[in-house]
């Protein structure tokens, strides 16, 4: 797409953020952006998700800008595009999706048993090399995951196989990540799975193989 070319006119327009003036004078939500907007400020000027959603923009995107969960259901977004976006199950049923949309929202996501266990364990016993600064590579390390540095949303996509590097493909790491977890532990809060610093994702994985220990004494001791 080639942006439009701004007189000094448009160009004071865009400086006092008068979004009115550049949708009366043609601008699309593409030609906005492509000027520097952000979601929020498009937001602001009342283009809806629709709009957006055909600019390019992502669930993630327009959750960051603020649209409700009822928004973006409105605009034709799937409870699986909504969840890998950030939303938790709380923001889909305040949305008006019911239970049984949630639980086909995951039927094709694998389930992973006490993940976060596994992860710790093989990172301490270096089966895996543990880095959140990288999501890792964009298809399956098949012959050295020891050697390849991955995130927590890179292990979890790659210890569900090929159905998590197919999540992956649909719905980026953080996306497909965030499904997974859902799958396995829906009560529990997801990382977050952006660039945070390695602390602070080594804190978060402990802490879940301990609530996962827990769970698992708990389920023996009702037996």
């Amino acid at each position: 797409m080639t942006t439009k070319s701004l007189s000094k006119h448009e160009m004071a327009l865009l400086a006092s953020n008068q979004f009115d003036a550049l949708r009366a004078a043609g601008w699309t939500p593409s030609e906005l952006i492509a000027a520097g907007f952000t979601p929020s400020e498009l937001r602001a000027a009342a283009f809806t998700p629709s709009a957006l959603i055909a600019a390019g923009f992502t669930p993630s995107d327009l959750r960051a800008a603020g649209f409700t969960p009822s928004a973006l259901r409105a605009a034709g977004w799937t409870p699986s595009e909504l969840i890998a976006a950030g939303f938790t199950p709380s923001d889909l049923r305040a949305a008006a999706f019911t239970p049984s949309d949630l639980r086909a929202a995951l039927e094709e996501v694998p389930m992973l048993d006490k993940p976060y266990s596994r992860l710790l364990a093989d990172i301490k016993d270096k089966k895996r090399k543990f880095n959140q600064s990288t999501f890792g590579p964009d298809s399956a390390p098949a012959k050295n995951v020891c050697g390849t540095p991955m995130c927590t949303a890179g292990h979890l996509v790659n210890m569900a196989g090929a159905a998590g590097w197919k999540l992956k493909k649909q719905f980026g790491f953080a996306g497909a990540a965030r499904l997974i977890h859902e799958k396995a532990h829906p009560d529990w809060p997801p990382q977050n799975f952006g660039n945070i610093p390695d602390a602070l994702a080594r804190a978060y994985i402990e802490e879940m193989a301990e609530r996962e220990a827990q769970e698992a004494g708990d389920g023996d001791n009702a037996r």
